[in-house]
């Protein structure tokens, strides 16, 4: 299944979750924010939400400071 993950095509197995593409991409659960087609998602969803054939998906990891 063709999917765009930070503006790369990648190729992924059907019924693959936002929290598997996440370890596929070496990204940790917490500290990151995920769009699916420009909807973000909340960190509980991550495990259920089902991607689909084109989706767009943005993975963030947000910047600290002090």
């Amino acid at each position: 299944m063709k999917i765009v993950v930070n503006g790369r095509p990648r190729t992924i197995e059907p019924k693959t979750t936002i929290a598997e593409l996440l370890q596929m991409e070496g990204y940790g659960l917490q500290w990151v924010g995920v769009w699916v087609n420009d909807r973000q998602l909340l960190q509980k969803e991550y495990s259920t939400y089902t991607i689909s054939e084109g989706d767009e998906i943005k993975i963030i990891r947000p910047l600290g400071g002090g």
